[in-house]
């Protein structure tokens, strides 16, 4: 544990470093310290604060100046220059706000706080979400909720007690069982998503297809996975995280099928808050376009979607060229008047199933439309923030935002 802790990670557990220590007497910078306390492990704290101490020392002497040049190099890149272009510039933007706040430089980025340093104590970071859902959502209730969603079977057989429709899971391994993933594989399914039990972010996780009588298959990062051997060793990749789950590969709804050239399945996230009331925020995840010549990977095009459940592409000052061009081209493709199908619905099963989970503060819900209708792939406690404020703000902009 101490090894994961301290020895594999670049940085702190939490916004340090003397822009944050400076403004600590401060609202916002007095929760951004509280955030950083509140994510250490159950050990003694004098320890604790060694072990921070050092990751400060890696982070300040190594990390931090190569994440902030690796950053400022994608965003050149981006930007059509091979040289060192915006190079400069950007790096030692990204590296001011790594070494004063402790901000990871491709966060920075994809918030924009690079180009607005003044709001850099508006956010609730990445490596703060933990602590932050814990800080919204204290207590035993709470921490209920939590487990029930973090296992995926457990939560999908309450879920549709409640008459919500879930993602059918074939089987459940354990991980200890080494069991090979063909003899698990029907002949009549068209793909399979396999993923970890207790997982997230889609770690680990991917399609599998049969070609013949071989697999394919695709990571969840894009990463092809070409042949039986490659499907077999992501398949023990991912038992060595936990029990995996083989679930079959959903197909989108007619009316958003259009809108990319794969047969991945579209996401709808919505985020709901605790409490009832409206859908806090919710967006589609559609797999992007590829580039003629463009390196394997995987990217997504997100639209926010307004209360009726109509997509508000972002603005295009806001995003890289790169993803700029990706969403002209998906929206280039949306209907006149379009609407997510079966909007009212996603929105009336995921209240529900926020009333399933007392306590939370908020969570994420991840449906997929198919031909047949809404199917919820699973729900979220510990979910990333970034996406959900670079379209609407800092959660911490108006001086403390939904946490006390």
């Amino acid at each position: 544990m101490l090894l994961r802790r301290y020895g594999r990670k670049p940085g702190p557990h939490g916004l340090l470093g003397p822009g944050v220590l400076l403004h600590g007497f401060g609202a916002r910078g007095r929760l951004h310290l509280r955030l950083w306390w509140r994510s250490g492990p159950r050990l003694p704290r004098l320890l604790w604060l060694l072990g921070e101490s050092w990751l400060w020392l890696r982070w300040s002497g190594l990390h931090a100046w190569r994440q902030s040049y690796q950053a400022a190099g994608s965003l050149s890149r981006e930007a059509g220059g091979a040289g060192a272009g915006p190079l400069p510039r950007e790096f030692f933007r990204l590296l001011r706000l790594a070494l004063w706040w402790g901000i990871p430089p491709f966060e920075a980025r994809r918030l924009g706080v690079h180009h607005r340093p003044g709001t850099a104590l508006d956010y609730v970071y990445d490596l703060e979400a933990g602590a932050w859902s814990r800080l919204c959502s204290p207590g035993p209730e709470a921490e209920r909720s939590r487990r029930l969603l973090a296992d995926k079977i457990r939560c999908a057989e309450v879920l549709r007690a409640e008459g919500i429709p879930t993602v059918e899971t074939l089987h459940c391994l354990p991980r200890h069982d080494g069991a090979a993933l063909d003899p698990c594989l029907g002949r009549g399914q068209q793909a399979w998503f396999c993923k970890a039990r207790a997982g997230h972010a889609g770690l680990g996780a991917f399609a599998v297809w049969r070609e013949g009588d071989s697999l394919r298959g695709k990571g969840f990062d894009g990463r092809p996975l070409v042949d039986a051997a490659a499907v077999a060793q992501a398949w023990q990749a991912l038992l060595e995280r936990g029990d995996a789950l083989v679930q079959p590969a959903l197909r989108n709804h007619r009316g958003l099928g259009a809108l990319c050239d794969s047969e991945e399945a579209i996401t709808l996230r919505l985020f709901t808050r605790g409490g009832g009331g409206p859908a806090w925020f919710a967006m589609l995840e559609i797999p992007a376009p590829e580039p003629p010549g463009g390196k394997a990977g995987h990217s997504y095009v997100i639209l926010p979607l307004d209360e009726q459940g109509c997509p508000q592409p972002r603005r295009p000052e806001d995003l890289p060229p790169a993803a700029r061009a990706a969403q002209t081209e998906v929206c280039a493709r949306l209907p006149q008047g379009f609407r997510v199908p079966h909007w009212e619905e996603v929105l009336d099963q995921s209240r529900h199933a926020q009333s399933l989970v007392p306590g939370l503060w908020a969570a994420a819900w991840d449906w997929v439309i198919t031909p047949e209708g809404p199917v919820l792939l699973e729900g979220n406690a510990g979910f990333g923030l970034s996406m959900l404020q670079a379209v609407r703000g800092g959660l911490l902009a108006t001086g403390g935002g939904i946490g006390r």
